[in-house]
């Protein structure tokens, strides 16, 4: 499976460990669609376990490669207390204005209110 039909397929329906390492792979590797994907699973606790540090990480990697939704993403993540990563408004704010430039309509509508 590549890193783009997962982008296109419903998140993680009938997604196989196969497809999982793939993913873990590619991310490694630096593929930004990857790594986002990675952090989405580590984020809702489906297909892998669920721990945000690791999704943060992986977040912040899409992210700083000018990946929208990872950009959204690691910006929420930053706006509210999760588990164990502290709330910092400075840092979710840079990243809803990064989303918000590359395009991204939620993170264009939180900026804007």
């Amino acid at each position: 499976m590549s890193v783009h039909l997962l982008n296109e397929m419903s998140f993680l329906d009938g997604v196989t460990q196969e497809d999982i390492d793939y993913v873990k792979e590619h991310a490694i590797d630096g593929d930004a669609n990857a790594q986002y994907h990675l952090a989405l699973m580590f984020d809702t606790g489906r297909g892998l376990p669920l721990i945000p540090k690791e999704a943060q990480r992986w977040y912040k990697a899409a992210a700083e490669q000018g990946h929208a939704n990872a950009c959204y993403y690691l910006a929420r993540m930053y706006s509210m207390e999760t588990s164990g990563i502290p709330k910092n408004d400075a840092e979710a704010m840079k990243w809803y204005k990064r989303a918000a430039e590359l395009g991204h309509k939620w993170a264009r509508e939180k900026i804007s209110n």
